[in-house]
């Protein structure tokens, strides 16, 4: 198996969910491949220290009512079954702070649940702005930033590597030069999630993360039609924005492609960064359609 092969169902091996084939090529490819076998060990260690966080919690008064709230809300289980459901999700929210963590994305470890929390956002934002929401949530909310930080010029190798036109490599110098400061750039890579294709850069300040996503446009897909009004423009172009939780998004379209930032900085600082960059990154971007 390739290494895109291997990380897009490295969540589904991790929880032995997949057939002994895939297991065996898994396996295969974790000892032969020493980046893909130090991503399973960062997931492994991950979800060991999330395990040992919920466990150490003490639960707070009133905490076994909410989790009756939200599941009765969420699910709606048949009556005879629904009790049962209680202490195994108090095991796991067990205090005020954990219910917040847990509602914003945290504690899912399994890739069903976190298809779950992001189809539970999915009637808070646009149609269009969702495209670029399940992707970061995805990729970078569930990933651990990796310890040891590639150069830009490392990151463009890899990306032509993948197959990726080399001119959109231009875009990491000019999304570095905007970013927040203390933002680096530690990820770029092609992405797939529910079959549709990102190129996907990842940049961080060592607590709070910004994705910058790529992906082609698919027919009636456009901001104008989802979105009341333009918050901004960059030379023209017009840019919008949407917020859900803790996510901040903003975002524009060329004539093939959906670009966005998405992150959990402050919406005026999300969108400021984009703003920044959007013109020169069109550029670019609109080079590779023609």
């Amino acid at each position: 198996m390739s290494c895109h092969e291997t990380l897009a169902i490295l969540d589904q091996y991790l929880d032995r969910e997949l057939g002994a084939a895939q297991m065996a090529a898994i396996e295969t490819h974790l000892r032969s491949c020493d980046s893909c076998g130090e991503t399973a060990a960062r997931r492994t260690a991950l979800r060991q220290r999330l395990r040992t966080a919920a466990r150490s919690m003490a639960a707070t008064p009133g905490l076994e009512t909410r989790i009756h709230s939200q599941i009765l809300a969420q699910h709606k289980p048949a009556r005879n079954h629904f009790w049962l459901l209680i202490p195994v999700a108090a095991a796991l929210l067990l205090t005020a702070g954990a219910w917040n963590h847990w509602q914003d994305g945290g504690f899912r470890t399994t890739p069903e649940a976190q298809r779950a929390f992001i189809a539970s956002l999915a009637p808070e934002v646009a149609a269009t702005m969702r495209v670029g929401l399940q992707q970061h949530i995805h990729c970078s909310v569930y990933q651990e930033v990796p310890s040891q930080f590639p150069t830009l010029e490392e990151l463009a190798r890899g990306l032509n590597s993948q197959g990726q036109d080399a001119r959109l490599a231009e875009l990491l110098p000019e999304m570095q030069s905007h970013l927040p400061a203390k933002f680096r750039i530690v990820d770029a890579h092609r992405c797939t999630f529910d079959q549709r294709l990102y190129l996907h850069v990842a940049a961080t300040d060592g607590k709070r993360i910004i994705s910058l996503l790529i992906t082609g446009r698919e027919e009636g897909e456009a901001f104008e039609s989802d979105l009341r009004g333009v918050a901004a423009q960059a030379a023209g172009l017009p840019i919008y924005v949407a917020g859900v939780r803790r996510f901040q998004l903003a975002g524009f379209e060329t004539p093939k492609h959906l670009v966005y930032l998405v992150s959990d900085l402050p919406a005026a600082e999300n969108l400021a960064a984009l703003r920044a960059m959007a013109s020169e990154m069109a550029r670019t971007i609109r080079n590779t359609e023609t």
